[in-house]
């Protein structure tokens, strides 16, 4: 994925899965086409769960950058 400008930063650290996984719907939901929400999670198995259910459902591409004590999974929004 190139460098982009975040548009939006949702941080959901400290929530189990599949709160967040609501809460970045609703804020995709808000989102146009091309912009971007960064996700932050300090939940390891909420990782995959989101990347999978945001590229499934087509809601957008998902990077996911692991930075040691978190993660932020960038989604570019389709």
């Amino acid at each position: 994925m190139v460098n982009v400008v975040s548009v939006k930063v949702l941080d959901v650290r400290g929530l189990q899965c599949p709160e967040p996984l609501l809460r970045i719907v609703k804020v995709v939901e808000e989102l146009n086409t091309g912009e971007v929400v960064d996700v932050i999670t300090d939940v390891p198995e909420c990782v995959n769960l989101i990347k999978e259910t945001v590229e499934g459902f087509e809601l957008g591409l998902v990077e996911v950058l692991n930075r040691g004590e978190y993660f932020i999974l960038r989604i570019l929004v389709r």
